[in-house]
């Protein structure tokens, strides 16, 4: 979900910390909606994590984020004893979530996973946490399933959040889109048609080309190898110089052009 290209702006930023903060303290007050918010960001916080993108693009809105788990974590503890079931588990998996997602390489875990919710994104690298940290997490899902059944919890506010929050992602993938040139978009829906996600299925410059525009290049232009380069450095494209070099979407271009464009061939006339 994390694009390089995309950062929130300072309203967009004022308003999730607003949220986020706003969220806590209804968890601490233990109203209605009290435990259903617990839920969504038990379940949603690697989601809403990565929404937010790296550390430095806002640590305000980060920290509120895990403040709001922490209060989660805290309130789901004491409705899972209240109708004598044991919490404890919620304590040590929430320390695992904040580990894993709380900092700068949460995308290394999520290559592996095809579920955005806590745990599921774990994918099969949850083989690799500590047995002890997995055993918790594996009592917290069912102690999680035990307390939904017993209170029969409605969750409505946590889908308003996520759809806010998969709103403005979506919005900020296009803009990041339209910043690109024609013959990015062009080389990069090429790239996705070919399916070139890996060293391994690398594409050529030229095999791009003739892709997304029906021939082969009679040269690139210095406009175009530039236009690679861009690519490059924005971590979109990844590329292997050399004989039987190549290129291929980076995990970021390849979840920005299938968000945001169908794969189709770009013929351009006269280009």
């Amino acid at each position: 979900m994390y694009n390089p290209l995309i950062t929130w702006s300072p309203d967009q930023s004022a308003r999730l910390l607003e949220r986020f903060e706003a969220d806590a303290a209804e968890i601490d007050n233990g109203g209605p909606d009290a435990l259903p918010l617990a839920i969504c960001y038990w379940l949603g916080f690697p989601e809403f994590r990565e929404y937010l993108g790296p550390w430095r693009d806002d640590t305000a809105a980060l920290y509120a984020l895990l403040h709001v788990h922490e209060r989660a974590v805290t309130a789901l503890i004491i409705a899972a004893e209240e109708i004598d079931l044991d919490g404890g588990a919620f304590h040590v998996a929430g320390r695992v979530a904040v580990r894993v997602f709380g900092g700068e390489d949460w995308r290394d875990w999520r290559r592996s996973a095809r579920f955005d919710t806590w745990p599921d994104c774990l994918g099969t690298a949850r083989a690799n946490l500590d047995p002890h940290e997995r055993a918790a997490i594996d009592k917290a899902e069912h102690t999680l399933g035990r307390l939904n059944a017993r209170l029969q919890i409605r969750d409505m506010r946590a889908a308003s959040l996520r759809d806010e929050l998969q709103l403005s992602h979506e919005c900020k993938l296009r803009d990041a889109w339209n910043m690109l040139s024609d013959f990015q978009r062009a080389v990069m829906r090429a790239a996705l048609a070919r399916k070139a996600f890996n060293a391994e299925s690398r594409q050529t410059r030229t095999e791009l080309y003739r892709e997304a525009y029906g021939r082969r290049p009679r040269g690139l232009t210095s406009a175009e190898r530039n236009d690679f380069a861009d690519l490059a450095l924005r971590g979109l494209m990844e590329s292997r110089r050399g004989g039987g070099g190549g290129c291929w979407l980076s995990y970021s271009g390849r979840e920005l052009v299938e968000r945001t464009e169908a794969p189709c061939r770009d013929v351009m006339k006269g280009h």
